[in-house]
C-alpha cells in the first residue's frame, strides 16, 4: 500500500469514527465536508434525505465553496435529475462532463437548473442504503471537468455506508427524543406505584433467592416462613408435596405461630379437604371466613377440622406446578383472623409459589440435577435468545399490556389500548372485532374514530370482500399504506373499496387474534387517514399489543366461567426471565471458567515460536470455548505439531478437545511415540476405549479429525513425516500448492477401525510453507451470496500471500475471514497453522 493510499484509508477511518458519534444532520455534513476536500476536489458537498411524506429528497445543509446553501428539495417525481435517478435505481452515477453526459443519461431532455448554487462540471451521486433500503443520496461536485475517477468513487462508497448509518442514528435519535418527552409524564405517574411496591418486590426476590438455593423441604419452609410474615399475616405456613405412589399430599413439616409441627398428610380421596380440592382441580382457593367461604368450593360437605394445628379463619391455597407443567403439591398460607387477605396478598403468594415450585423441584430431583442441567442448557440458551429478541418490544409495551390485561370488558380494553397506541403511532381509528361463540360473524364493539366511539356493527364471515374477514379467515396480517391502490393486493376482482363505517382511511393494519389454545378470537385494527402511515415497526408494535389483547379478551369473554383460572401470565414470564438470566449467568460464568482452563491446557505461543520461529496460529473459536485445538511438542529430537477438530463446538467440543490434548500428551510426551501414523493409531484406540465406543450398545460416534506433522532436522534439510484423519496437508513451493490427502476415517470407532493410518514422508526445501487446518474457515458462509468460503478459495488466498511474512499472512487471513462472514454467524471453530522453513 502506497503512502497516499495509507493516508486516504487513515483519513476515511477518522471521518467514519468522528461522524459515528454525531446525532445532527448538519454536524454530519459539516464534518464530512471539512475532510472530503483533502481526498478529492469537492467544492460542493450535499446529502439528500428521503422524506416519504412529501416524496422528496431534502437537502438541509448543502455546502458550496465553504458556504451553506439554503434548504432545497428534489421531487422524486422529477425523473430528469441525476439525484432522482440515483435514488430510484440505487446505483452510483459519475459524471465528468455535465452537459455531454447529461444528454447520454437523458436524451432529448433539457438540462434543468440547480435548485441552489451553481451548475457543476463533474459530480458523483451515491445512494445511501440502510439494510438495502434507500434513505437518500450523497454527492460531491466540482466546477472542473474530469475531476473524478474510480478511486474517488471508492472513497465515496466507503463514506456512504457510514453516512447512511449516521443519518439513520440521527433520525432515530430525533424520534427517540419525542418519545421520551411523551413517556416522562407516564413514568412520573408510575413512579409512585413502583416505589410503593419496590420494597416488597425486593424482599420477595430475596426470599426467592434464598428458597431456590435450598435443597431440603424443611429449609424451604423455614426460609419462607421467616420472611413471608414481613409481607402479610402468615401465622400458619404449610407445603404439601404430591406422593404419587401413596396418592397423598404429604406435609413433612409445618410452622404455626412460630412453632414447627410434625409430619401430616391428606389422602387425595378425601374430597372434603380444600388442599385436596386445590391440587386436584389445579385452582386457587381464597378464604377469608372459613366456615362461610368453604362452601364456595365444596358446597355439599361440612367444613372439616385440620389434621394438625388450630382452625384458621383465613387461608390461601395455591397449587404448585413444575416447569414442565407437572403438579407437584400445594402451598398454604393461613391466618387466625377473618378477612386477613386481599388480592394483593394472593399475588404475593402466587409469586412465592413460583419460587417454591422451583425450589421443590430442585430438592426432589437433587440427586439427578447434574443430568438435568445438561438437558436444560440448550433450552435455556434458546429461551435467552428469544427473550433478548423480544426484550425491546416487551419493555416498550409492558406498561400498556399491564393496563390492558387488567381490564375485563371489551370497551375498556379498546379505550385503554386506543389511549396508549396513539402515543406510539397514528391510530386515528382503532377497533377490535370478535367472533361470538357459535356465530359466523365478527362483532365490533366500542370502536373509536378520532376520539369518538363508533356504533356497534357486525360483518358476516360470508362477506369475503372485507379486509377484516380476509385477515380472520386467512389468519394473516394486512398492511396497507394506500388503500385506493393496495386493496387490489387482497381483492384483485374489485374496482374500488369503501369504508366499512365512518370515513375512508388511507393506511390500515389488521391482525388476527388467537387465544392461548390457538382458538380464533377475532381481529384487531389500527387505521390512519394519512398515506404511508405504517411500517413493519408499527406492525411489530401491534403484534406485541395483540398478544396482550388476546389475553385480555379471553379473560373478558370468559370472565364468569374462569374467574379462578385468571393467573396473570406476565408475572410468570418476568419470573422465568429472572430465573433464566440467573441460570444463564451461572452457565456463562462456568463456560468462561472452562475457557480459562482450556487456554491453560493449550501450548503457549512463545513455545511455538521457539520450536517454529517463522510460524503463525490463526485460532478463532465459534463460542466461548472451542472444539478445535492446536498442539505441539518436542520429543526425541523431533518437533511435532497438530491441528485437531473435535466433534461439535462450544462446550461439547471443548470436552473432546481436553480429552484429545490429554491423550496426545500421553502418547508423545509420556510414551515417546513420534511416528505420526502410530500417534493417530494410538489416539484412536484411546478415544474408542474412553468413550466406550467398542461396546455393542454404544451410540457414541464422537471423535476428532486431525492433521499431524513430525519434523526432523538433518542439518542439510528438514525431513518431515505426516499423517491425517480427514484433514489434509498443504505445502506451497514455488507458487504451487501441493496437497497430501488424509485417510478417510476419523479418530473414533467406525467400520474400518482396524485399518492403520498412513505415514507420508517428504523433504522440505528452504522457503517452503506448510499449512495444517480444520474445516471451519472453508465452511464459513458469507460473501455477497451467503455461500461457503470453500477450500479452493482458501488455497488461492494462501498462494497470493506467499511474499508476505507468516505474521502478515495471519493478519490477512483474519481480515479475509471477517470480510467474508460479514454480519452472519460464525458456523464453526476456525484453526489454521502455518510454518515456513
Amino acid at each position: 500500500m502506497s503512502a497516499t493510499q495509507h493516508r486516504t484509508t487513515q483519513l476515511l477511518s477518522e471521518i467514519i469514527q468522528e461522524i459515528s458519534s454525531l446525532l445532527s444532520v448538519e454536524e454530519i455534513i459539516d464534518k464530512v465536508y471539512q475532510n472530503v476536500n483533502v481526498l478529492m476536489d469537492a467544492p460542493v458537498f450535499a446529502i439528500g434525505i428521503h422524506r416519504p411524506e412529501t416524496n422528496e429528497l431534502c437537502y438541509p445543509a448543502d455546502i458550496e465553496k465553504g458556504e451553506k446553501l439554503p434548504l432545497n428539495f428534489d421531487s422524486l417525481n422529477d425523473a430528469n435529475r441525476f439525484s432522482v435517478k440515483c435514488y430510484h435505481t440505487r446505483k452510483e452515477i459519475i459524471i465528468n462532463d455535465f452537459e455531454a453526459d447529461y444528454k447520454l443519461h437523458f436524451p432529448g431532455k433539457e438540462i434543468p437548473l440547480p435548485n441552489a448554487g451553481e451548475s457543476p462540471e463533474s459530480l458523483i451521486y451515491m445512494p445511501l442504503l440502510i439494510q438495502n433500503r434507500a434513505v437518500g443520496v450523497i454527492s460531491v461536485q466540482s466546477f472542473r471537468k474530469n475531476s473524478y475517477s474510480d478511486h474517488h468513487l471508492d472513497i465515496l462508497r466507503g463514506l456512504a455506508v457510514s453516512v447512511a448509518g449516521a443519518l439513520e442514528r440521527a433520525r432515530l435519535y430525533e424520534n427517540m427524543e419525542g418519545e421520551i418527552k411523551v413517556r416522562i409524564t407516564e413514568i412520573t405517574r408510575q413512579k409512585e406505584e413502583i416505589e410503593h411496591t419496590y420494597q416488597n418486590i425486593k424482599l420477595l426476590s430475596e426470599i426467592g433467592k434464598q428458597i431456590t438455593s435450598s435443597l431440603s423441604v424443611e429449609k424451604i419452609i423455614e426460609t419462607a416462613y421467616e420472611n413471608i410474615n414481613q409481607l402479610m399475616d402468615a401465622s400458619s405456613f404449610w407445603i404439601g408435596i404430591y406422593n404419587e405412589s401413596l396418592q397423598t399430599l404429604d406435609y413433612p413439616m409445618g410452622i404455626e405461630k412460630g412453632k414447627a409441627l410434625s409430619f401430616a398428610f391428606y389422602d387425595l380421596s378425601d374430597d372434603a379437604r380444600l388442599p385436596v380440592w386445590s391440587f386436584k382441580n389445579q385452582k386457587e382457593a381464597f378464604v377469608n371466613d372459613y366456615l362461610t367461604d368453604y362452601h364456595k368450593y365444596i358446597p355439599d360437605s361440612k367444613p372439616p377440622m385440620p389434621v394438625a394445628g388450630d382452625m384458621p379463619e383465613s387461608s390461601i391455597w395455591i397449587p404448585l406446578v413444575s416447569k414442565d407443567k407437572k403438579s407437584i403439591g400445594v402451598i398454604t398460607i393461613q391466618s387466625f383472623h377473618k378477612n386477613a387477605y386481599t388480592g394483593y396478598h394472593l399475588d404475593i403468594v402466587r409469586n412465592l409459589a413460583v419460587f417454591t415450585s422451583i425450589a421443590l423441584e430442585n430438592a426432589l430431583l437433587y440427586e439427578s440435577v447434574e443430568l438435568k442441567v445438561i438437558e436444560r442448557t440448550t433450552e435455556i440458551v434458546k429461551q435467552k435468545e428469544e427473550i433478548e429478541q423480544t426484550y425491546e418490544n416487551v419493555k416498550l409495551l409492558s406498561d400498556i399490556g399491564q393496563q390492558i390485561t387488567s381490564c375485563l370488558s371489551v370497551e375498556k380494553i379498546i379505550e385503554t389500548a386506543y389511549e396508549s397506541m396513539n402515543q406510539l403511532m397514528d391510530a386515528a381509528v382503532f377497533w377490535i372485532g370478535i367472533q361470538p361463540e357459535g356465530h359466523r360473524r365478527l362483532d365490533f364493539i366500542g370502536g373509536i374514530e378520532k376520539g369518538e366511539k363508533i356504533p356497534f356493527f357486525s360483518i358476516a364471515l360470508t362477506d369475503k370482500d372485507k379486509l377484516a374477514i380476509w385477515c380472520f379467515e386467512n389468519q394473516k396480517p394486512v398492511l396497507i399504506n394506500d388503500l385506493k391502490e393496495e386493496f387490489r393486493i387482497y381483492f384483485p376482482h374489485l374496482q374500488s373499496y369503501g369504508a366499512v363505517i365512518g370515513e375512508v382511511p388511507n393506511s390500515i393494519i389488521y391482525l388476527p387474534l388467537v387465544s392461548k389454545a390457538n382458538k380464533q378470537i377475532g381481529v384487531i385494527s389500527v387505521q390512519s387517514f394519512q398515506k404511508n402511515a405504517y411500517t413493519s415497526y408499527h406492525l411489530n408494535i401491534l403484534k406485541s399489543l395483540a398478544v396482550f389483547v388476546d389475553i385480555a379478551l379471553e379473560n373478558a369473554l370468559m370472565y364468569e366461567q374462569v374467574e379462578q383460572k385468571v393467573i396473570d401470565r406476565t408475572v410468570e414470564v418476568v419470573k422465568q426471565k429472572e430465573q433464566l438470566e440467573e441460570k444463564n449467568k451461572d452457565i456463562t460464568d462456568s463456560i468462561n471458567y472452562a475457557k480459562r482452563i482450556q487456554e491453560a491446557l493449550l501450548p503457549s505461543l512463545p513455545s511455538m515460536k521457539r520450536l517454529f520461529p517463522e510460524s503463525f496460529i490463526f485460532f478463532q473459536p465459534r463460542d466461548i470455548v472451542s472444539g478445535d485445538f492446536y498442539w505441539f511438542a518436542e520429543k526425541n529430537g523431533r518437533r511435532i505439531i497438530a491441528a485437531v477438530d473435535c466433534t461439535g463446538h462450544g462446550v461439547p467440543g471443548a470436552f473432546m478437545s481436553m480429552i484429545g490434548n490429554s491423550f496426545l500428551n500421553e502418547i508423545v510426551n509420556e510414551r515417546g511415540i513420534t511416528d505420526p501414523s502410530l500417534i493417530l493409531n494410538e489416539l484412536r484406540q484411546l478415544v474408542v476405549r474412553s468413550l466406550k465406543q467398542d461396546v455393542a450398545e454404544s451410540s457414541s460416534n464422537d471423535g476428532m479429525d486431525i492433521s499431524l506433522l513430525s519434523f526432523q532436522d538433518t542439518g542439510h534439510h528438514t525431513h518431515v513425516e505426516w499423517a491425517g484423519a480427514n484433514n489434509p496437508l498443504w505445502l506451497i513451493r514455488n507458487d504451487t500448492c501441493l496437497e497430501w490427502k488424509p485417510d478417510k476415517h476419523p479418530i473414533s470407532y467406525f467400520r474400518g477401525e482396524g485399518k492403520p493410518f498412513t505415514r507420508h514422508a517428504l523433504d522440505l526445501q528452504k522457503g517452503d510453507s506448510i499449512y495444517l487446518f480444520t474445516d471451519g474457515y472453508a465452511d464459513q458462509f458469507g460473501g455477497p451470496k451467503g455461500k461457503k468460503y470453500k477450500y479452493k478459495q482458501l488455497q488461492q488466498s494462501l498462494l497470493s500471500m506467499q511474499q508476505e511474512t507468516l505474521e502478515k499472512q495471519k493478519t490477512l487471513l483474519q481480515k479475509a475471514f471477517a470480510d467474508w462472514k460479514g454480519t452472519l454467524e460464525q458456523v464453526d471453530d476456525v484453526l489454521i497453522i502455518g510454518v515456513r522453513v
